[in-house]
This record gives structure tokens, sequence and C-alpha cells, in this order.
């Protein structure tokens, strides 16, 4: 802990890989700088605001850094309070670290790996966050602190067939949603983004306010053009059989041909309603919309049983 001192944060960016499902893999990539003029430095502390599950520690060149244990780093943290001129301070540290308000990671540096003076190196720190938003179409919040002394930048990867929305940001005044702004909204330096392809980039300037980002994504219209066009279809179909149907039974005057010819085929067509709303869900590739149109094929099938059952009672 000794030469946490020794350690400056230049920069931080995190890259949030949304996926479908309810787990976003988030890579955390600090470039830090030894501030020794003359020793080099072989432990690195970093301090969050919560649990970083799975978490693995790696350099640019890929080589993985040793994560000491809570246990060691309480021990650590107890004898820096006996032997501190500042022991109040530590025993803060101490005490939020026991009531788990902050989780300090204690990295060690590979021996042939230290740090030298001056030098500026850049670590990935790599884990899964559950609690980043339930799935890809739910909201998501991120709780930025941007009153640190260097840039924070956040890249968020889209998921598959989606398209970020609802981009929303609040300014945190006393502990407080003070105000809430646009994304598109330029006139405050706090804030900057922008989009590509598959991701958006988010700036947030040093030494300025807090704020609240909050996104969500939504389906592309060509990933839901299927399953919203063979719905409709087959429903229409569903009930244009119905109508037919109580047509005939309500007048006694022959029915027009078109009817007689829909009526029938009825066993044909009702079996090719039941056969499509079986496989086309099977014919759209993203899983998450497939699950999320899947009841609504549920629908023609429904109105199909309900004209052969009233049929048969004809």
């Amino acid at each position: 802990m000794e030469d946490a001192q020794f350690i400056e944060v230049l920069r931080i960016r995190y890259f949030l890989e949304h996926n479908s499902e309810q787990i976003t893999r988030v890579k955390s990539e600090f470039t830090i700088k030894s501030n020794r003029k003359k020793d080099t430095v072989d432990n690195i502390f970093l301090t969050f605001g919560s649990f970083l599950p799975n978490l693995d520690v790696v350099d640019a060149e890929g080589t993985k850094y040793p994560i000491m244990t809570n246990k060691d780093t309480r021990t650590l943290l107890e004898i820096m309070r006996e032997e501190s001129p500042d022991s109040q301070h530590i025993s803060r540290i101490l005490e939020d670290f026991e009531n788990r308000k902050t989780f300090i990671i204690w990295i060690k540096v590979p021996p042939n790996k230290k740090l030298q003076p001056n030098e500026v190196r850049i670590l990935n720190l790599n884990f899964e966050s559950p609690k980043i938003g339930d799935s890809a179409q739910n909201h998501i919040f991120l709780n930025v602190s941007s009153n640190l002394p260097f840039p924070v930048f956040w890249i968020l990867k889209k998921p598959k067939d989606f398209k970020i929305a609802n981009q929303k940001y609040y300014v945190i005044e006393d502990n407080k949603l003070a105000r809430k702004k646009s994304w598109t909204d330029k006139a405050n330096d706090i804030f900057y983004y922008s989009n590509t392809a598959d991701s958006s980039s988010i700036l947030v300037k040093a030494n300025q306010a807090d704020i609240l980002i909050s996104y969500s994504f939504k389906p592309s219209q060509s990933i839901i053009a299927l399953p919203t066009t063979s719905i409709s279809l087959l429903v229409a179909f569903s009930i244009s059989l119905i109508v037919a149907q109580h047509y005939t039974i309500s007048n006694d005057y022959d029915s027009p041909k078109l009817v007689t010819d829909l009526l029938d085929r009825k066993i044909e067509l009702s079996l090719f309603v039941v056969s499509a709303s079986l496989v086309i869900p099977r014919f759209i590739t993203n899983a998450v919309i497939r699950h999320r149109y899947l009841w609504l094929y549920f629908v023609p099938i429904g109105l199909i049983v309900f004209f052969l059952l009233r049929n048969l009672l004809i």
C-alpha cells in the first residue's frame, strides 16, 4: 500500500460489451504512470465502488498479473493502521473495506515487469457485470464519477441486431439528480459522445460533476421485419377465414365464389397457418427477438383452433 502514492492514473477507458443475455462483459483499461524518481514499483492498488466478479488483470502484452486476496489486503491495512502516522485515515479505509463500501484491488506486478521510474503502462481489468442492465431491451444506468483528475471514456458495444436508444444523462448535485440532458446536447462540456456502426463512445471530462448515464437498446427494423410482417399476415388470414365462415352462416343466399373457395379448402389452409406459425420463428436468427415474438405466433394458431371448432359445431 505504501506504493500507492507513487502511481498516477492518467486515463480510464471502460469497454462494455452488451449481449442479449443478462451478463455484460466489461474491460477497463487503466493507463498508469510511476511517479517514482529512482525506485521501481511492484504493487498497484486500485479502488472500486463494487465487487468485480471473475476479475483478471493483464497488461498490453498479455502478461497476467496476480491479484492478492481480500484477506491479504485486510492484513496489510491493519499493519498500516498500526504503523502509519495518519491511522484515522487508514481506519476509515479499513472500515469501508470491511463494510463493502469500497473494494480495494491489490495487484502484484511480476518481478520481471516492475514499473521503472516515470514509466507509463496500460493494464486491462476484465470482469463480468450482471448488474449493468438485465437484458438488451431494458434501460441501463451507469453512475459515472467525473470529479476525477483524469478523463474517463466509456465504449458501449451494442448487442447484435440492436441499436442504442433513449440516450439521457443526469447531473448529480448533493446526491440528487439535478438536471436531465440528452446525449445530443453539445452545450455542456461535461459530456461528449460519438457513434460508430457497432458502438457508442462517451467521454466524461476530468474534474466535473458526477453524472448518471441512461440508455437502452431497441431492435433494428431489419431484424423485426420478418416476425412483425409474418405474424400480421397470419393473423389477418386467420381472421379472414373466421369472417368468411360467419358470412356463410348469417346469410341464407349463396356466398361469393371467393368465400366458397376458402371454406372448401379450410383444412389445407388451416394446416398452412399452423405450420407457418411453428416454422417461421426458426428463421429469426436473433435469439432475443425470437423469444420476444414467439408467443405471438400462437395467436393465429388459436384463431385457427377457434375456426375449426366452430366449424364442427355448425
